[in-house]
This record gives structure tokens, C-alpha cells and sequence, in this order.
């Protein structure tokens, strides 16, 4: 996560793409992540921007509904 008063810097997708590195060094081909889907706006552009797509939406028992995106990492040199 970043800060609210560091939003806006680029960091969030520098710390995307330092874990997404990570992981296609231990040979992980994709993951996911979830996320609010309502009142989350921001968040979930930001995901989309980074080439998440959204691979379903479901309700919480609790109520909540949220977006699983999923990623795809491509393998280095590929």
C-alpha cells in the first residue's frame, strides 16, 4: 500500500512491479489479487492500468462485493 499523501508518484506501480519480478524469479506464471469493487474507483483503474483484468466479482458473506483480478506474467525473454 502507499500512502494517501505519496499517492499519485508512480510508487504503487514501482511496488507492483518490484513484486511481479519477484515472483517470475520463482517461476510464477500468474496470480491474483482482490479488491472492493464499489466505492473503490481509483483503486481498481489503477489495477486495470497495470494490465489486471478482472477474472470474476463476487459477494462476500458479509456483503461486500469485490473484484478477483488476475495477472498474467510473461516469462523473461519472452
Amino acid at each position: 500500500a502507499v500512502s494517501p499523501d505519496r499517492s499519485g508518484r508512480g510508487l504503487g506501480a514501482i511496488l507492483v512491479g518490484a513484486f511481479c519480478e519477484e515472483l517470475r524469479t520463482r517461476s510464477v506464471a500468474r496470480f491474483c489479487l482482490t479488491t472492493d469493487r464499489e466505492g473503490n474507483d481509483a483503486v481498481n483503474a489503477f489495477y486495470e492500468k497495470l494490465g489486471f483484468r478482472v477474472a470474476r466479482t463476487f459477494t462476500t458473506p458479509e456483503g461486500r462485493v469485490m473484484n478477483e483480478y488476475l495477472m498474467t506474467l510473461e516469462r523473461p525473454g519472452s
